[in-house]
């Protein structure tokens, strides 16, 4: 290694020592974040998509009417100003008493 009259010193190639070890340090740390890719993948596959899905099944009802017609057609009729009329909770009720029949 060499030292200039400015104070750098450099590689044999004539590079300052400083440009060459930073570009060494960046080839590194590519090579480490490609070792790493495909455990970013995996995890992201069995985890977060799994996770995510089941988070997207939780608020889609279109399953629950389907399986409770009656119910869904007295709610329909509800104004959302008070409470669901009893013959809503009837409805329900008598529904889901014939439903748990289907385990």
């Amino acid at each position: 290694m060499n030292q200039t009259a400015s104070g750098s010193i450099l590689t044999t190639e004539g590079i300052p020592l400083k440009v060459s070890l930073q570009k060494s340090e960046r080839k590194n740390k590519l090579r480490a974040f490609l070792l790493v890719t495909p455990l970013l993948f995996f995890i992201l596959f069995t985890f977060l998509v799994p996770i995510g899905d089941m988070l997207l099944r939780s608020v889609d009802d279109s399953y629950i009417n389907t399986v409770f017609p009656k119910t869904f057609e007295k709610y329909k009729k509800w104004d959302r100003q008070d409470l669901p009329s009893e013959e809503l909770y009837k409805t329900m009720f008598f529904e889901v008493k014939e439903g748990s029949g289907y385990r």
